[in-house]
């Protein structure tokens, strides 16, 4: 059964919400799936194929839209890696007010900006169970691609937005100003759960597979990391198979 939610973040602002609900009585483990920036959202059809996969084994899934994508309130410029990890704080206590989750079984998927987000959420929440990174982000603007691309930096900060590369829309310089503070290797050693890390070995678009492989060595809890050859930062209709199938492994090796 899929429920539509609606709740609000710190600042009051309404985000939208799906739940995945299997069924039976509970009380059941729960995933919930943070996206990338691109403007696809929760909606995003692989997205709501993982959702449904995992709630057909035994998990409720929540899915939801960041601040400003969708029917959630804010404008969609105006998001920072800050306020996307107070929207995903603030879905965690929605979902587990459900009758039928278990809080004491919380897991966090995430992809892209997703992943960042939940490192964060995970270092500082200590009854997360486990952890899947899918295409892996510890840092979005690494001092090494900011040396190769200062023209690009300097016209984002004269005009106060750029178009990136891979994204349709305007981002703001203050989601720049905000993610330079966001560096998932200042709180890698608060990581204490399990964590799988999935990475295309072609996927250039938020941080190479050295620097994924680098925060990797970094974790001292259980964990894993799967290259898939062939993946880019959007993964074909095999890679993504073979990333829902690893993701569920994961999570049902550590929540029994």
């Amino acid at each position: 059964m899929e429920k539509k939610i609606t709740f609000t973040n710190s600042k009051g602002q309404k985000l939208e919400g799906d739940l995945h609900l299997p069924s039976g009585q509970g009380p059941f483990p729960v995933i919930i799936m943070s996206n990338g920036l691109a403007n696809r959202g929760k909606d995003a059809a692989e997205r709501i194929a993982h959702a449904d996969y995992f709630c057909q084994k035994g998990f409720i899934v929540g899915r939801y839209n960041y601040s400003g994508y969708g029917n959630s309130e804010n404008e969609i410029a105006k998001l920072t890696v800050s306020q996307a990890i107070d929207d995903l704080q603030c879905v965690i206590k929605e979902t587990c007010q459900n009758d039928l989750a278990d809080p004491e079984r919380l897991n966090l998927w995430g992809i892209s900006l997703g992943s960042l987000i939940s490192m964060f959420v995970a270092a500082e929440n200590p009854q997360i169970q486990s952890l899947v990174l899918v295409s892996s982000a510890p840092s979005l603007f690494p001092d090494a691609v900011e040396a190769k691309q200062l023209e690009f930096f300097k016209l984002w900060k004269q005009q106060g937005w750029i178009n990136l590369p891979h994204i349709t829309r305007k981002i703001d310089y203050s989601f720049y100003q905000d993610a330079k503070q966001k560096n998932a290797f200042s709180i890698v050693n608060k990581i204490n759960c399990p964590v799988l890390m999935i990475h295309g070995q072609q996927d250039q678009v938020v941080a190479s597979l050295p620097l994924a492989e680098q925060f990797y060595s970094k974790l001292s809890g259980p964990k894993e990391f799967i290259v898939l050859p062939q993946g880019a930062h959007k993964y074909n209709e095999e890679d993504t198979i073979k990333i829902r199938e690893a993701s569920l492994t994961w999570f049902s090796q550590h929540n029994d």
